[in-house]
């Protein structure tokens, strides 16, 4: 950095973003001055569940509902260089993922960064520098650099559906942030609105306790041949006589008592007063001035620095606003990008950026249309492989060399919803514990991937000695080897106890092959 030294770092939020943030700028060779305020008393961010709530007062300090498990594999969303722990289910629970935030800041030593209770309520650029007014403290706090972190699971996304609101009275309809557990809907006929992971999640365990479940997504097909039924977009309630619920496809369906909102949630920066709200105006190029619609905030390069606005691209990185994603390690690549532009602002090529944002939006109005509303939803998604695009492109504009996106993450990614129910078939049959027992290596979980990928018709490790087809096709693969390993957990269940059983296994296979 040439000139008067500029270090001074603030970042807020201290969920899995924000603590990224902190690792990049910690490991850097730069000497920066960083701070991290959390408005809540524990870092986590969304995987700190905190105090809850009744529906209906003030929002949860985090959506997360009893049974609530990542939706990805652990080995595929894990930091860089930083696996969970051996033997880790899968997909583990709320309370393993914020024990793993915890190991995380002890492993980098970033605690002493942090300031817990501490909520920003303004954020200000005064051409100069950021002046901050953090809650509780009389100083303004002053940074050269200021990166937002806060997540996009605060502030919940209620759809204007005509007549929903007549509709509720004397029925039930609540978002899904305030969702924590399926008894207080027993008996009832219950809505489900949304087909991101939360909604499928809430809408198989109400299917548990309550008398009907109906589930709406976007363009699906009525369907009343599966469970729970199908239903297509919700364009309409009536409330009158037992009240209707209108759909797209022209049907109805009566007597419905319940609706769960899993409709997910707007982007809010309530701290950065100097962003316009709302949709950008029509413009030629850019706006003058930074601008969150709730569904994005534009004019973004890289979807991190703010682009022909007041604030200098150089000074303020917005973190983790793209969704659909893995999340943890595209957090630190954003960081990463965001101390090569805080480190060398003249580097920035901002005829460069205007080009490649200029071209996204071209390539999404190509895809739905010019609408500005359509536009802002789009903006943020990476669907598919754009992900994996934009996170090397991260790396290699960050001049890291060391992390990859590796073929097997790829794949997992693209497979998540066939592996999450291989997983949950085997929570169901009570042998996940023995599938990931002592596997402590990247190797070890991609291997365990591998299995649950191209096995769909095994239920459990003992069918490779009853299956003359399974076998040969598992032998020689290193995983055979893990199961190897396993020979005294399944003894019992092989042949009724009879310690020679998996080693009577394994010759047949042998014979079988050669």
């Amino acid at each position: 950095m040439t000139g008067k030294p500029k270090n001074r770092v603030t970042i807020i939020g201290g969920g899995p973003a924000g603590l990224a943030c902190l690792r990049i700028f910690e490991q850097s060779p730069y000497k920066w001055n960083l701070t991290l305020f959390e408005a809540r008393e524990k870092l986590g961010g969304i995987w700190y569940r905190g105090e809850d709530v009744r529906p209906g007062k003030r929002l949860p300090t985090s959506p997360v509902y009893d049974s609530m498990t990542t939706n990805l594999p652990h080995c595929v969303m894990a930091f860089h260089e930083f696996p969970f722990p051996p033997s880790t289910h899968l997909y583990p629970t709320v309370e393993t993922v914020h024990k793993y935030l915890y190991q995380y800041a002890d492993c980098f030593g970033l605690h002493k960064f942090i300031h817990l209770d501490q909520r920003v309520d303004d954020a200000r650029w005064n051409g100069v520098e950021w002046e901050l007014k953090v809650a509780g403290r009389l100083r303004t706090h002053r940074c050269d650099f200021l990166m937002i972190a806060n997540g996009h699971y605060s502030k919940p996304y209620i759809p204007q559906i005509p007549g929903m609101k007549q509709w509720s009275s004397g029925r039930s309809v609540m978002h899904s942030t305030w969702y924590r557990e399926p008894s207080p809907w027993y008996g009832k006929r219950v809505l489900v609105i949304g087909a991101g992971s939360s909604g499928q999640d809430i809408t198989q365990e109400l299917g548990t306790v309550a008398a009907e479940v109906y589930h709406a997504i976007r363009g699906a097909t009525r369907d009343d041949s599966v469970t729970p039924r199908k239903r297509g977009e919700v364009v309409g309630f009536h409330s009158h006589g037992e009240g209707a619920v209108v759909y797209a496809d022209g049907t109805v369906d009566y007597g419905i008592e319940c609706v769960v909102l899993a409709t997910g949630f707007h982007l809010d920066f309530p701290m950065m007063r100097q962003m316009k709200c709302g949709l950008p105006p029509p413009h030629k190029g850019f706006p003058p001035h930074l601008y969150n619609s709730r569904l994005h905030v534009y004019p973004l390069a890289r979807q991190i620095f703010p682009l022909h606005t007041e604030i200098p691209p150089s000074a303020l990185a917005f973190i983790g606003l793209p969704c659909r994603v893995v999340p943890f390690p595209l957090f630190e690549a954003q960081a990463a990008a965001a101390l090569q532009v805080f480190a060398h602002p003249e580097k920035f090529d901002v005829e460069k950026e205007t080009a490649l944002v200029l071209e996204r939006r071209r390539l999404i109005e190509e895809e739905v249309g010019a609408d500005e509303c359509a536009v802002a939803k789009r903006w943020h998604r990476l669907p598919k492989d754009e992900q994996w695009e934009y996170r090397r492109e991260l790396f290699e504009f960050a001049g890291i060399t060391k992390w990859k996106v590796e073929s097997w993450v790829i794949e997992a990614h693209n497979k998540k919803e066939f592996i999450r129910e291989q997983w949950r078939e085997l929570l169901r049959n009570g042998e996940a514990e023995l599938y990931v027992r002592g596997i402590n290596t990247e190797e070890g979980w991609r291997e365990l991937l591998y299995k649950l990928l191209h096995r769909p018709r095994i239920q459990s490790p003992c069918d490779e000695f009853k299956s003359k087809y399974a076998l040969p096709y598992y032998f020689g693969h290193p995983y055979l080897t893990q199961i190897i390993h396993f020979q005294a957990d399944f003894d019992y269940v092989l042949n009724g106890g009879r310690s020679d059983a998996t080693s009577k296994g394994l010759e047949l296979l042998g014979k079988d092959i050669i």
